[in-house]
């Protein structure tokens, strides 16, 4: 059963009086303890004392600030807050809301939330404060998805995305394909009630006006795999024989010393997993062992750790060593990367003597792109930042007016796309005007569910689920 009308309409009579921790515990400069419902500036009233007396945030000014303090019921003060009401429905929640910042710590937020749910009110579930946003239409689901990917955000550019989806730019899309489809579809049902009227240039017209809803269904679909890119992030192994100068790489690409680096060969003998943006994308940068033929016992296993990683890599670094001619263990590094994505890497290219060169490595490497650098340096590391974002093809999408990051939306927008696949081939092949409708129905009704018309109360309470207590 979908969420219908009569579903937000019930859930809006549920008005009771939530509250949360709106900060984590823990020690900083202050905590906040937020309430929404009917009734929420009333329950703070009686807990909260202003410095000047017979003020109450009931007859203060809407959104200001008002200074007192939290008292318990013995009348003991609990700590000196700041308070502040937002009464409805300029609120977030569109309901009253009250926000009592008090000082930092674990104890404090939690014995004035503890009074709060003392007068009345109960512990808000995870997501429930954005949930009464959507369900009294503040914000559509599309848009309350973006308030978690603004929270996770772990790259500026990730952030950025979440920030226009939050705003609507999704959303005023997918509202526009479907204002689009809505005229198709009145057409359509015209065309049905009075059949001795349509032209075969209205059924040209009306192909050429799906092939154009399609395509621009499709071009959102390609920005799905960025999407899930600045969301989640790459995760680039290293990967090269004892001493070629991965660990040297990761620590320039951090920016930190945070691999060991000595001449002994098999330093590295576990995995160094660390995050880092580059240009917009967040990447986890996974350090492994050195590759080579013989390995003591400590260093097998972490070969065998390194292929581990490879098998959940998105991107691989294979990094050589220019001062060394090419051996078995080179043949090793090549051979794990057969079938998967990378960069070649010919390190060292500032040292003297060198016995690897670059054709040869391309020559070796079937078509993997190569590149100088020098670890050690900094020599070639723009380029290799450049090479890295372009195998991933992200970057360019980065300033996409919308970008698809959700399996969800992504499911979705397949599904409105093969609707209207379904509605042009039943026009080229003669069907039914019938048929072609239907088919306009579920194209609509997929993209009404990308903005949570029409969708089941599981994927609701899933969508919320992942939100903290208190957002």
């Amino acid at each position: 059963m979908g969420w219908k009308e009569d579903d937000r309409m019930a859930a809006e009579t549920d008005e009771d009086v939530i509250a949360a921790l709106g900060t984590p515990l823990g020690y900083g400069a202050i905590g906040i303890v937020r309430l929404s419902g009917t009734g929420a500036i009333e329950l703070a009233d009686r807990i909260f004392k202003a410095r000047k007396k017979e003020t109450m945030l009931g007859n203060a000014p809407d959104r200001v600030m008002l200074t007192g303090h939290i008292c318990s019921i013995n009348g003991e003060i609990i700590d000196e807050v700041l308070a502040v009401a937002m009464k409805g429905p300029r609120s977030y929640t569109r309901q009253d809301v009250v926000e009592i910042h008090s000082h930092g710590g674990i104890l404090a937020a939690s014995r004035i939330l503890e009074r709060v749910l003392q007068e009345g009110a109960r512990l808000a579930d995870a997501g429930e404060f954005t949930k009464r946003a959507w369900i009294n239409g503040r914000i559509d689901l599309a848009q309350a998805e973006a308030v978690i990917d603004l929270i996770r955000a772990r790259s500026v550019t990730g952030m950025s995305q979440a920030v226009k989806q939050l705003d609507g730019a999704l959303s005023e899309l997918v509202k526009d394909l479907r204002q689009k489809l809505k005229r198709l579809m009145a057409g359509v049902e015209a065309s049905i009630d009075f059949p001795d009227e349509v032209s075969v240039q209205e059924e040209e017209t009306l192909k050429g006006d799906l092939q154009l809803l399609k395509k621009k269904i499709e071009d959102l679909l390609e920005t799905a795999k960025a999407g899930r890119i600045f969301r989640e992030g790459l995760a680039v192994v290293l990967l090269g024989k004892p001493n070629s100068g991965k660990s040297t790489l990761l620590n320039r690409i951090l920016g930190a010393e945070r691999a060991l680096v000595t001449n002994v060969p098999g330093t590295t003998r576990d995995l160094i997993e660390e995050m880092v943006s580059i240009r917009g994308i967040p990447i986890q940068m996974i350090d492994t062992a050195g590759i080579r033929e013989k390995a003591g016992i400590v260093e097998a296993l972490g070969i065998e750790k390194a292929k581990e990683a490879l098998d959940r890599a998105d991107l691989v670094m294979a990094v050589f060593d220019a001062t060394v001619a090419f051996e078995t263990a080179d043949r090793m590094v090549l051979n794990l990367l057969e079938n998967r994505r990378g960069l070649i890497l010919l390190n060292k290219i500032d040292a003297e003597g060198q016995m690897l060169d670059r054709k040869r490595l391309e020559k070796e490497a079937a078509g993997l792109k190569v590149l100088e650098i020098s670890a050690q340096k900094g020599l070639g590391m723009k380029e290799l930042e450049q090479a890295l974002v372009a195998q991933v093809g992200a970057e360019h999408l980065a300033a996409a007016p919308a970008i698809i990051n959700k399996l969800r939306h992504q499911k979705l927008l397949e599904e409105a796309r093969e609707a209207i696949g379904s509605a042009l081939k039943t026009i080229t092949t003669g069907g039914t005007l019938d048929c072609t409708a239907v088919d306009l129905w579920e194209a609509w009704t997929a993209l009404g569910g990308l903005l949570g018309e029409e969708v089941s109360g599981e994927i609701v309470e899933e969508i919320f689920k992942e939100f903290c207590v208190g957002k």
